[in-house]
């Protein structure tokens, strides 16, 4: 094979592999930072079919590459930071819901507030929300990238819910 075409090739499974990232950039958006950006970065993936054209019908192939490698570096690095960020709330998530529910055990009631709870990671404490609204029901909720998405527990089904926006 010339080295014309096996750049080529590689240029493609580069290419190829990047857009895939970012899709999988843009799902996890929707848990960090809602539906609205969601929709915005599938719009910019969407866009790479322009300087995708440009590859393969103009001269222009440094521009589009540049143009490709740009919206890569727009979505993937801060999805990245906010997926890792989400890992370690959905972890202390479930350490608190622990908290709270061995709290009802030893008291018969949910405790008050949070003081009581040791955050593993003490940042991670302003992402959370938690109220008792009586001896037998609490609520709690945190956030990733904006307070506008909502990842809830539902103590009645015992199980975590999340609304986007």
């Amino acid at each position: 094979m010339k080295a014309k075409t096996i750049d080529k090739i590689l240029l493609g499974i580069a290419i190829f592999s990047l857009i895939l990232i970012e899709i999988f950039a843009a799902k996890l958006a929707l848990e960090t930072i809602g539906e609205i950006t969601s929709g915005l970065y599938y719009l910019a993936i969407a866009i790479n079919i322009i300087p995708i054209l440009m590859l393969l019908f103009s001269k222009q192939k440094q521009v589009a590459t540049i143009i490709i490698l740009l919206i890569g570096f727009i979505i993937i690095p801060y999805q990245l930071y906010l997926g890792d960020k989400l890992l370690s709330l959905k972890e202390e998530s479930a350490n608190i819901t622990a908290y709270l529910y061995e709290g009802k055990i030893q008291d018969n009631i949910y405790p008050n507030d949070l003081s009581g709870y040791a955050f593993s990671s003490p940042e991670l404490e302003k992402h959370f929300n938690y109220n008792r609204e009586s001896d037998a029901k609490f609520n709690l909720s945190y956030f990733v990238g904006t307070k506008n998405t909502s990842h809830y527990y539902n103590p009645e089904a015992k199980k975590w819910a999340y609304y986007p926006d």
